[in-house]
């Protein structure tokens, strides 16, 4: 017999069931090599979806695709949740996982090694992103600098003068993705 609380192979991830999953009891205990071999299995299948969903992104940010990297942001939630619950009950299992399925502990290592190392990857294209969008930001507020500046003329002893004077410019820009 499983248990009910963790037996949820077949469960499709909705946002209502995730709001009440977040909220599921994390202290299950674990008590047949099959309830671990679940969880363990569950464990690998949701990293390994965020791991396709992270390459996703980080390929739709060097195409700079911003419509369907926000369209992401649901999933990875989802999943990012469903991953912590069952890290938590996980560890609250470990030695007894560690007993039943060693194998399965081994494959949960090097999937972490792939889901950081994924990680890395978006996090250094989200940098890449944000640099080129700072650096155009700046470019826009020299340029709008420059128009309210008017053009420089020479004044006395033949020195650079804006013939408006100086005018501080200024831009408004949402950096809200």
């Amino acid at each position: 017999m499983t248990n009910p609380n963790l037996d949820r192979k077949n469960e499709t991830m909705t946002v209502d069931n995730q709001i009440s999953n977040e909220n599921a009891d994390t202290t299950v205990q674990l008590t047949t090599a099959e309830e671990a071999d679940i969880l363990c299995t569950r464990l690998l299948k949701t990293t390994g979806e965020l791991i396709a969903v992270l390459e996703r992104e980080t390929a739709d940010l060097r195409k700079a695709r911003i419509d369907e990297i926000a369209a992401l942001t649901l999933k990875k939630q989802t999943l990012s949740a469903t991953i912590a619950r069952d890290s938590n009950i996980l560890r609250a299992n470990a030695d007894f996982i560690k007993t039943v399925a060693p194998q399965r502990i081994d494959q949960l290592r090097e999937q972490e090694g792939q889901f950081h190392k994924s990680l890395n990857t978006n996090h250094d294209a989200l940098s890449a992103m944000k640099a080129v969008s700072e650096g155009l930001l700046q470019t826009v507020a020299n340029s709008v600098q420059k128009q309210k500046s008017g053009p420089q003329t020479y004044g006395r002893n033949a020195t650079y003068q804006n013939s408006t004077g100086n005018q501080v410019g200024s831009i408004s820009v949402d950096t809200t993705l």
